[in-house]
């Protein structure tokens, strides 16, 4: 099924028609045999419906139900995939772009650099994108493995320098150009025609909840016009770093919640008049909704969608929206975070694991068939331990 509109149809299939070429010529068989393989065109054709994910053991006993919409799930690994695909799609279409002649070049927090990086990939476009130096080792990695280029910027200029960068680079660069997801329609509208869509669907038209976090605004604005054209009453909460509260009123500052926040109000939010409510998670309270969602729900998610994930957890405590369906809006996974942020702890854990040989397993192995002689305090008492999480 379609879900999708014309700017942004993610999901057509194509059949191929296989031919046994070899039995049609050594005469085994008369006629053509084919066989419809339900497949995608290209890796491009994976972008979106994206699946809903219910909590339980965070939110046992709370008042509302939280559901995860996966855009982690994307074959890029994040959101950015479907706002890649469309601007870019929507340049070839008014004649902007062509693959092998044009540059695109993207300024951003990493996971639309990210999307970008992959659909370039597939389209056959030279890549350039500018992050903020403190983007993480596996985000810049991903990129440079799509064949993207990279340039960093001092983080301490934030999104804006970045920005600045890309402009720069977009006027040096034959035959480059600059995608401007802070400023280009086709992002919001790609929202508005797929997630926005998707989750409706899925929730049977009824989230009571959708939250997500702010770093273009594009998401947020996107659904925002679908369910305003719906008449849907739906309330919609952005997220935004506790430390950089700028759509609160407050002054851009650090954080450690990768790929959340651009440190002032995008554009696409214009005065905001989309959003019922703007909520603010410390770096921290992120950081430890990312330890917990892989251990106790199996959902492997960056710091920017456990921070999602966190105020959807909160909202479902209040009184008020018991028996309501929350939509958390979880935009990238945690594994272009393993080296850092919320599981930098974990990472030094295993660099740090002893290697165990054949001989140690098997005299473990003895021990436990036959007993030891000291009573299980020998080499078995020696032997590392394995981290357990107490469920």
């Amino acid at each position: 099924r379609r879900v999708h509109g014309e700017v942004c149809n993610l999901n057509d299939r194509f059949s191929i028609d296989m031919t046994n070429k070899q039995a049609i010529s050594s005469g085994l068989i008369k006629s053509q045999t084919k066989t419809p393989i339900d497949a995608r065109s290209n890796a491009n054709g994976t972008i979106g419906s994206t699946p809903l994910v219910f909590l339980h053991r965070i939110t046992r006993g709370f008042f509302g139900q939280v559901v995860c919409k996966m855009d982690s799930l994307n074959p890029g690994g994040s959101s950015g995939d479907r706002v890649a695909w469309a601007m870019v799609s929507a340049a070839e279409e008014k004649g902007d772009i062509s693959p092998g002649k044009s540059t695109l070049v993207e300024a951003c927090a990493g996971n639309t650099g990210l999307g970008l990086a992959f659909v370039g990939a597939v389209k056959g476009y030279r890549v350039v994108v500018v992050l903020p130096e403190s983007v993480s080792l596996e985000r810049r990695c991903a990129i440079r493995a799509y064949g993207a280029e990279l340039v960093l910027t001092p983080a301490s200029r934030g999104i804006r320098g970045a920005i600045h960068k890309a402009r720069k680079l977009s006027e040096e660069i034959d035959g480059a150009h600059f995608l401007d997801q802070f400023s280009n329609s086709v992002a919001v509208q790609v929202h508005r025609e797929s997630t926005a869509v998707e989750i409706f669907e899925s929730c049977s038209g009824r989230p009571d909840v959708i939250v997500a976090g702010v770093v273009s605004g594009a998401t947020l604005a996107g659904i925002a016009e679908y369910a305003r054209a719906r008449g849907s009453r739906c309330r919609l909460v952005g997220v935004e770093p506790a430390e950089s509260p700028v759509l609160s009123g407050g002054a851009a500052g650090p954080h450690r919640i990768a790929c959340l926040g651009a440190g002032f109000v995008p554009p696409h939010l214009g005065d905001q008049s989309c959003v019922d409510e703007v909520f603010k998670v410390t770096s921290e309270q992120a950081t430890h909704m990312a330890q917990q969602l892989p251990a106790r729900e199996g959902l492997l998610v960056a710091s920017a969608a456990a921070a999602v994930v966190f105020a959807a957890v909160e909202i479902a405590r209040r009184p008020d929206l018991a028996g309501k369906l929350i939509v958390a809006v979880c935009s990238s996974g945690g594994m272009f975070e393993l080296s850092s942020g919320p599981f930098e702890e974990l990472r030094r854990e295993c660099v740090a694991l002893p290697v165990s040989f054949e001989s140690e397993f098997r005299c473990l192995e003895r021990e436990a068939r036959f007993g030891s002689v000291d009573g299980g305090r020998g080499r078995a008492a020696q032997s590392p331990k394995l981290a357990t999480v107490d469920m």
